[in-house]
Parts: C-alpha cells; sequence; structure tokens
C-alpha cells in the first residue's frame, strides 16, 4: 500500500500552500514502532538556538532581501521561530515597520492542516485523512476515515517549520 501525503500548509496561510507528495515503493514494509526522542525532535532540541549576535546579522541581511523572499537569512529566522520573535522585540527597530510587522506576523504562523490518503498498487483509494489545524511541533496521532475493508488505520507525526515555504514533517 502507498501512502501519499497531499498538503502540508500553516493555516492562515496568504500564500498558496506548499505541496509535497511522498510515495512509498510498491511493498514496502511499515512497522508500528513508536517514534525515539531523536527522531521526532528535529528542531526542537537537536539544534543550539541562534545567539543575540547571529540574530542581529541575520536580521540586517534580511532587511536588503526582497520582502517575501525565501533567502537563508529569512529562513533561518523562521527556524528558531521562538527565540527570533523574542529578539525581534529587543531589535525590531532595526527594520522598516512593514518589515517588522512582515516578519512578526510570519513568525506567529503556528498551526497546520494535514491531508493524506491511502493509495493501493491499483491506484484506488482505500482511505483519506483531513485534519483540522492543530499547533505545529506537536505530535499528533490521527484516524483515517473511509478505510472500509481496512479497519481503523490511525497515523502518528508531527509537522514543524523550517523556513519560508518549507515545512518538515514525519509520520
Amino acid at each position: 500500500m502507498i501512502v501519499s501525503l497531499l498538503a502540508l500548509s500553516c493555516a492562515t496561510s496568504p500564500q498558496p500552500p506548499p505541496s509535497v507528495i511522498i510515495n512509498g515503493p510498491p511493498g514496502m514494509a511499515t512497522t508500528g514502532a513508536s517514534c525515539s526522542k531523536t527522531s521526532c525532535s528535529f528542531g526542537d532540541d537537536s539544534h543550539d538556538s541562534i545567539s543575540e549576535e547571529e540574530f542581529v546579522v541575520l536580521l540586517d541581511q534580511w532587511a536588503s532581501e526582497p520582502l517575501g523572499a525565501s533567502t537563508l537569512a529569512l529562513d533561518t529566522l523562521l527556524f528558531d521561530s521562538a527565540r527570533s520573535a523574542a529578539l525581534l522585540e529587543a531589535h525590531g527597530d532595526r527594520l522598516t515597520a512593514e518589515r517588522r510587522q512582515w516578519l512578526a506576523d510570519e513568525l506567529a504562523r503556528s498551526e497546520v492542516v494535514v491531508e493524506m490518503r491511502l493509495v493501493d498498487e491499483h491506484g484506488d483509494v482505500r482511505g483519506g485523512l483531513a485534519s483540522s489545524d492543530f499547533p505545529l511541533r506537536e505530535k499528533q496521532h490521527l484516524p483515517f476515515a473511509d478505510t472500509g475493508s481496512l479497519g481503523w488505520l490511525e497515523t502518528g507525526g508531527k509537522v514543524k517549520r523550517v523556513g519560508l515555504a518549507h515545512l518538515w514533517s514525519r509520520w
């Protein structure tokens, strides 16, 4: 059975949501093993927060880049959103009012919607999942609907924002 991840998007996104399609090879075996701390904590404890000095350098670099464009400086600021939001309060005067508000709005985006469908080897849809908004970085257990003879199916995972138009997900 092939699991296709149809769409991941940050809720209330003014831009079109990014789409990701992930297909496993036919006959791929899966296990019900739970996530290990390292596999499910990407972006939580597995990286060092940016320092205040690094934040200022990134903010100054981003100030001269096109507004709304995905750049390394912007993506780094968004990846460590909690730290960046706190430091923006102290250093936001380095930006124009428009840029400061735009960055604050992007840093505040904290929810995601996930949709999946189960497709068998013949291309028939055997189940689907459409979540309501849920917080980024929080593990979820979501049930599939319309699975018929497959019985009760549930998936567990989380989604994290790692850049302007980039999400990381593990299910």
